[in-house]
């Protein structure tokens, strides 16, 4: 006999089951213990969303194994602002890979400039040294675009979502992969400023977060989960 651990609003909920069981029927036993819908709910162990085809022995790590309890983080499915998330990172997204098209119509058009003045040689200096103004000031346009490229950089965003141990906490948000941790820390205290001035930890993955790390120096990747844990 083995024992799931549900965490959830709170409160510890125990499910047993035997180890071939799979997720998907331990779960629904826990959904219908707290009277919730399984599919209004989101399931995590070791940081990482559970799949709900993997059985229980399938799923445990090593240790879980031995003791045969494995722990599961329960919490309410905010869908609404997960997709409102992804649908503000494709709009970033839009807007880079029009500004990169943008630029390549610019060298099209330099390009077409310097073909007309090599066929305008017998033209007049005046002419000549017009279209050599329109080139410098399109060489301007694409060293300003280059520019705007740069410091808006929208390839390396991803979306991560804190949650706390406790079920109280449940955030998404988008950050760089070059951004310290301590400044998504500091949105996340935005939305919930009764947490700023504790002493809270942050866990990927099982791992403590480094705040003055970056999210790529974190190894936090995108779509993770943050569990945030804090003292009373």
């Amino acid at each position: 006999m083995a024992k799931v651990e549900f965490f959830y609003v709170g409160q510890k909920i125990d499910i047993y089951c035997n180890e071939n069981d799979k997720l998907d029927k331990i779960i629904l036993k826990f959904s219908q213990k707290v009277q919730k819908n399984k599919d209004d709910l989101c399931f995590l162990y070791g940081g990482q969303v559970v799949n709900t085809n993997s059985t229980f022995i399938s799923l445990a790590n090593n240790i879980d194994k031995k003791r045969k309890i494995i722990s599961i983080i329960a919490t309410d499915n905010y869908a609404g602002k997960d997709s409102n998330l992804v649908m503000e990172n494709k709009v970033l997204k839009e807007k880079l890979t029009n500004a990169i098209k943008k630029k390549e119509e610019k060298k099209t058009e330099i390009q077409e400039l310097k073909y007309k003045l090599a066929m305008t040689k017998s033209e007049s200096v005046n002419q000549i040294n017009n279209l050599m103004n329109t080139i410098e000031k399109k060489d301007e346009e694409i060293k300003q675009l280059n520019m705007k490229l740069k410091n808006n950089d929208l390839s390396d965003i991803i979306a991560v979502n804190f949650i706390s141990n406790k079920g109280l906490v449940n955030f998404p948000t988008s950050c760089k992969g070059n951004q310290p941790f301590y400044e998504i820390e500091e949105k996340l205290y935005q939305n919930y400023p009764e947490y700023k001035g504790r002493r809270n930890f942050f866990l990927y993955n099982g791992n403590e977060i480094k705040r003055f790390k970056t999210i790529n120096e974190n190894k936090i990747k995108d779509g993770g989960v943050i569990l945030m844990t804090f003292e009373e």
